[in-house]
């Protein structure tokens, strides 16, 4: 193959990862009027690109509008948001509409996966030196489905695609030794994510393990970590810096501490001990034990959040089944490929293997873990495709089987994203802007709007106000409380003494879905008040039908109907007569969540009875209407919103 040639062909395939990644889901995001971002965090980048195109080069550091009481401060890496507002301050010669740069937002993560491929491809093609495993490492790159192929599109307008991309810049100018290169990759890298400490950590590894040959010298790695050092310096107050500069700074001493162990062999124990001892120091801190916690998704909010699911316990047992959902036909290609050319090449092979570790833990971790298995994938492919005879063909059609036509028909049906407002809530949001009053209008403390944690960032970004809780998930306990209480003044309380809440906002999505109990938000509430027992408000159970067989059932209890958040998203606030239900007694065993129907309900149940409905939005006891909540828009099959009535108004 040419030269010409080559370039021509990795052209098309960048150029098909970006129409993959925009042209199915087009009228999705971009409306006439309006562009629908596609995830929760981007709706908050995209408030903060906004702030940089009215205010460059001053990025928002904190953030009044986005929690209520006292603000928040900003929680991301600034440079993802910088890129984009410089873009759209280039492209509207200094003065942008909002209308193009949020276009250029949206397309922003789009043209970061364009560029992955290419990044991808070069380290394949530095690496094996063959034009062949370039190709088809930039083709698994631009064709992979799953969570790469969600960060990279329109409208996800998130730093993990400048994330995603940068790591794998990191790993190739190590590799082609361009120390100045590696500083500003190191620097912009931990400019963009707040966790970079973890992926410096694996670097700092790496050079140490090379320095054990005396070939091998540290002190360009060491130039890197120093060049980077500066700018970690100048933006000490993005979360977490402080544990990304001691990683830095771990990375320059590292040449001195390993050339002065390497002729004291007796000293090797002592220092990886002392090693050991402060990453378990590390871990005992707080952003330690927060990032070890979701790592593991071992707090009960971890798992209310998809992002943060295991990849190969999802169902709560080892499987592959979300990994071959993710990588296809790679995944094994990928395997192969670390067995074979590993040892070659350990940085990328000490990568890949941290980075499946980390997929496994975490779903959202494949953004790092799949283009290095499609690295991988596509030297070891090239190696097929090299043989004669069967084995080339057998790769072909394996190729085209399991990672070509997934990889395309993923892109060109992807599922709806829960991140994008509907237009029920865009008509919501926008009657909230211009319908109430600007929050700092009547009181320097304002007011706050209360609604579950997913909808914080709208309320922020579309309708400039102020809510008292967001994805950062501060104040979430309380809100979950508040939706939770079966009285409203203990709702009220819930709260604190300075939430002032003025507004509710409720959607059909928050009680129990009535064709499956098991979905809907009104389970997420409990994991963030942990005081308050699920079991009180409903249980799964098994049933005894008439004809004696078991059936898995929701029992939903009085507590159920009466918490808040019934009341607002199912009646409207409004009173409800008792309706059908059933009294549910233990069976003759007196086994545990195993109950027989008795009756139609006549209250009160018996001794060892309970009184119960059996569909979600029926209540077989009378609900009395809310008196501290007004209704002031919607309707219980959409979006309502309720205005708070004080005391003295009722």
């Amino acid at each position: 193959m040419t030269a010409g040639l080559y370039r021509a062909a990795l052209a098309a395939l960048a150029l098909l990862a970006f129409l993959l990644r925009t042209v199915p889901i087009w009228d999705r995001v971009i409306h006439p009027n309006f562009v629908n971002f596609q995830e929760t965090d981007a709706w908050y980048h995209v408030r903060l690109i906004d702030h940089l195109t009215a205010n460059f080069p001053f990025p928002l550091t904190w953030d009044n509008h986005v929690l209520h009481p006292g603000g928040q401060a900003v929680m991301v890496g600034p440079l993802f948001d910088f890129i984009a507002a410089t873009i759209a301050l280039i492209a509207g010669l200094g003065h942008p509409s909002q209308r193009l740069t949020h276009l250029i937002a949206a397309l922003f993560p789009a043209v970061l996966g364009a560029l992955l491929v290419l990044a991808n491809a070069t380290l394949a093609r530095h690496l094996a030196g063959g034009r062949t495993a370039a190709l088809l490492t930039a083709a698994f790159t631009a064709l992979l489905p799953g969570y790469l192929l969600a960060v990279t599109s329109l409208g996800f307008t998130d730093h993990h695609a400048l994330e995603c991309l940068l790591s794998v810049v990191i790993v190739l100018l190590l590799q082609q030794r361009r120390p100045i290169l590696t500083g500003l990759a190191l620097a912009a890298y931990a400019l963009t994510f707040t966790g970079a400490a973890a992926f410096l950590a694996v670097l700092v590894a790496w050079a140490c393990w090379e320095q054990r040959n005396p070939a091998n010298s540290l002190r360009p790695f060491a130039l890197s970590c120093a060049i980077a050092v500066p700018f970690a310096l100048l933006f000490r107050h993005v979360l977490w810096m402080d544990y990304t500069l001691v990683v830095l700074i771990a990375g320059i001493l590292a040449p001195a501490a390993v050339n002065a162990l390497r002729p004291r062999r007796k000293l090797w124990l002592p220092a990886l001990g002392l090693t050991i001892l402060t990453a378990i120091l590390l871990a005992q801190t707080n952003p330690g034990q927060i990032a070890l916690r979701q790592l593991t998704a071992t707090t009960p909010t971890s798992q209310t959040v998809g992002e943060l699911h295991s990849l190969t316990h999802a169902k709560g047992f080892f499987s592959l089944e979300g990994a071959w959902r993710e990588l296809g036909g790679v995944l094994p290609l990928a395997l192969a490929g670390l067995l074979a050319f590993g040892a070659a090449y350990p940085l990328a092979a000490l990568w890949a293997a941290v980075s499946f570790l980390l997929a496994a833990m975490q779903i959202r971790m494949v953004y790092y873990a799949a283009p290095m298995a499609a690295l991988f994938a596509g030297l070891a492919a090239a190696r097929f495709l090299s043989k004669p005879g069967a084995t080339r063909w057998l790769t072909v059609v394996f190729l085209i089987a399991t990672v070509a036509f997934p990889g395309v028909n993923a892109a060109l049906d992807p599922p709806e994203n829960p991140g994008a407002i509907t237009p029920e809530w865009l008509a919501s949001l926008e009657w909230l802007r211009e319908n109430t009053p600007e929050p700092f209008a009547d009181s320097p403390a304002g007011y706050g709007v209360v609604a579950w944690w997913d909808f914080g960032y709208w309320i922020t970004t579309v309708a400039h106000r102020i809510p008292l809780t967001n994805p950062a998930q501060t104040n979430a306990g309380r809100v979950a409380s508040f939706f939770l209480s079966t009285s409203e003044q203990e709702s009220l309380d819930a709260l604190g003494p300075d939430a002032k809440p003025r507004y509710v906002l409720v959607d059909s999505r928050l009680p129990m879905n009535p064709s499956s109990p098991r979905l809907g938000m009104y389970r997420t509430l409990f994991p963030y008040a942990p005081q308050i027992r699920q079991s009180d408000y409903f249980r799964r159970v098994q049933i005894k039908d008439n004809n004696g067989t078991w059936k898995p059932t929701t029992l939903f209890l009085p507590a159920y109907y009466q918490s808040l958040a019934v009341r607002l998203a199912a009646f409207g606030g409004q009173a409800i007569p008792a309706g059908e239900g059933a009294i549910v007694c233990l069976d003759e065993q007196q086994r545990v969540n195993h109950y027989t129907l008795v009756t139609a309900p006549t209250p009160p149940p018996p001794p060892g009875c309970l009184l119960a409905g059996i569909e979600p939005l029926t209540a077989p006891i009378p609900v009395e209407a809310a008196t501290r909540f007004r209704r002031v828009r919607g309707t219980t099959n959409a979006v309502q919103i309720f205005e708070v009535v004080s005391d003295d108004k009722q």
